[in-house]
């Protein structure tokens, strides 16, 4: 089931030292206070482009944005020393949340469509491919939204990210 939901594991690589891309995500990144969002959330004063907490070489962050998006990635991962390189290495998850709707969408809102057509008519299939097709269509668009606002998120993450890290691989 963990396959229907939008997840990311990405790796972005740096010449910069494991010391100076985390001092690079720190400068770039506020700590999660509601005060704070709703400042941002309505331009009412500068802030920086990530919030979250970054620390002993790991980050859990989220991009601060000036719209509502239930997608918006959480980004959680470390920071490696690699032979020549520095490697970033984290998963974009969305929020519990946005998962939970998701499955209850795809799963038991046509669920209970069919169940109600079948309710109302338990001895004849006729007319029974119509709403079942409804069904599949309702549970298609409802993956490929939320699929789509996931990844736009991501790309818009990721390109600030790569600029803050000087990333020099592109994994989108």
């Amino acid at each position: 089931m963990f396959f229907l939901i939008p997840y990311a594991r990405l790796t972005l690589k740096t010449y910069l030292s494991p010391f100076e891309v985390e001092t690079r995500l720190r400068d770039n990144v506020q700590s999660r206070a509601i005060g704070m969002r709703i400042k941002a959330y309505f331009r009412l004063s500068e802030h920086k482009p990530f919030e979250g907490k970054v620390a002993n070489g790991t980050f859990n962050i989220n991009r601060i944005i000036h719209y509502r998006n239930s997608w918006l990635p959480y980004l959680k991962g470390k920071i490696e020393q690699d032979l020549d390189t520095t490697q970033i290495i984290f998963t974009a998850t969305p929020p519990l949340f946005s998962m939970v709707i998701t499955v209850l969408a795809i799963f038991l809102v046509p669920f209970a469509i069919l169940m109600a057509i079948i309710q109302e008519s338990p001895n004849s299939l006729t007319g029974f491919l119509g709403p079942v097709f409804i069904a599949l269509l309702f549970v298609l668009f409802f993956y490929v939204v939320s699929i789509a606002f996931f990844n736009y998120e991501i790309r818009k993450s990721l390109k600030i990210l790569k600029e803050i890290t000087e990333a020099i691989d592109s994994p989108i």
